[in-house]
């Protein structure tokens, strides 16, 4: 039995035991109560499905149309209130997608659609993106475990509040790193004073995407994520300014050298690699509103600027701007809005060592999207986006999206 597989089966004993106390206690539950039961109990379950048809509209070309999906469900179990083990949990995510998307179109580096560019798409659409063990100990906590850093990304306020329900694009949704994988293998400690909040993860520095972790973690290094967060009040509106420092022992190949890789494969394993590794980000966000008495309620502008050692990691400077948050229309306030652009330096060793079979460029574009929430658990979101694309040789393009949502 895998690693996994035991984790499955741990996580399924504690659903089943937590079901069968429901049942016991009262036998006749609608779902929303069963789930509400369960919740008190110390399970949260939370399910999602996602149908997504966009549209690529190159400038030079004809449009191609995809239809896709997502299917997650999330779960949590709190030991406190299930087996008394004061403030331990086990929190576990698993994400199926379906059909296909336009990522990949136009000679572009970074997806379109970022809920179906991980896990994957084909054979490769279903995984356990997450499953982590956490002890809380007043402002402290402590998880290990497999952690789903694209959830965590799209989780931040005004920027979207979630992969399926905010920015489509990655450079917006989930800003790229290039050493940072979707989902790593680590540990994470935390710690929040009113003034700051503190975060260290240290990682595999392979991807865990569709990764049994007992066939062996750090083979290839390993990488340290560290951040802090301040939280700045402006005449009653919240905000924050964030720090990211991100180091790893890790080694790639060296871009100044990449030419070499055309080469037939017994040259191609002279290549060398390079170590070095690094990246740092500042970031923001600032309510311009929010309501007085739900300040979760509102919208303002962010921003980040990231640069990395352009060797070996691929991206050089970053940076997005944007605003959004709340929906200011009167009668909408469960709805949503944002309006980013972003723009993705590439390595200049890179560009120089594949022109011109490959002419590079910076990718850039913007995004506008409207997220319309029509009840309690149904939700549709229109997208657009205007992409200039990393391969110099391609078109610029529209992308537009249409999704819907069903939370339960």
């Amino acid at each position: 039995m895998s690693k996994f597989s035991a984790l499955f089966a741990v996580s399924a004993s504690l659903l089943l035991a937590a079901t069968n106390a429901m049942a016991q206690s009262s036998p006749s539950h609608t779902w929303a109560g069963a789930l509400s039961d369960l919740s008190d109990r110390g399970v949260e379950l939370r399910f999602q499905a996602l149908s997504t048809i966009e549209g690529f509209i190159p400038r030079d070309g004809s449009t191609e149309y995809r239809f896709g999906g997502k299917l997650t469900a999330n779960a949590k179990f709190d030991l406190g209130r299930l087996a008394g083990l004061t403030g331990l949990s086990i929190t576990a995510r698993f994400e199926q997608n379906l059909g296909s998307s336009v990522n990949g179109m136009g000679g572009a580096l970074l997806p379109f659609n970022t809920s179906m560019a991980f896990p994957g798409e084909g054979r490769q659409a279903g995984d356990l993106t997450a499953f982590y063990i956490t002890q809380q100990i007043g402002a402290f906590s402590f998880s290990i475990g497999k952690f789903d850093m694209v959830s965590r990304a799209t989780g931040i306020p005004l920027v979207g509040g979630g992969v399926m329900g905010g920015f489509r694009h990655l450079g917006l949704a989930a800003p790229a790193t290039g050493v940072t994988p979707p989902y790593l293998f680590g540990a994470m400690a935390t710690y929040s004073t009113p003034w700051a909040t503190f975060a260290v993860i240290a990682y595999d520095a392979e991807s865990a995407v569709r990764r049994d972790p007992s066939r062996g973690l750090f083979r290839n290094g390993a990488t340290v994520l560290a951040s802090a967060t301040v939280p700045v009040t402006i005449s009653d509106l919240r905000g924050y300014h964030g720090i990211k420092l991100v180091t790893s022992s890790t080694k790639g190949t060296d871009l100044s050298r990449i030419s070499e890789t055309l080469l037939p494969d017994a040259a191609r394993a002279a290549v060398p690699r390079k170590g070095g590794v690094w990246y740092a980000a500042y970031s923001f966000q600032q309510n311009l509103w929010q309501d007085k008495h739900d300040p979760k309620r509102a919208w303002g502008v962010y921003g980040q600027v990231s640069t990395s050692d352009s060797n070996p990691t691929y991206l050089s400077l970053s940076y997005l701007l944007g605003i959004g948050g709340t929906s200011p229309m009167p009668g909408r306030a469960g709805d949503s809005f944002g309006i980013g652009f972003f723009r993705y330096t590439i390595s200049k060793d890179l560009i120089s060592q594949l022109y011109p079979v490959l002419p590079l460029r910076d990718e850039r574009g913007y995004e506008f999207y409207y997220n319309a929430k029509l009840t309690e658990v149904f939700r549709t979101t229109f997208s657009a986006q205007w992409v200039r694309p990393v391969a110099a040789n391609a078109a610029h393009a529209l992308i537009l999206g249409l999704r819907t949502q069903l939370d339960f």
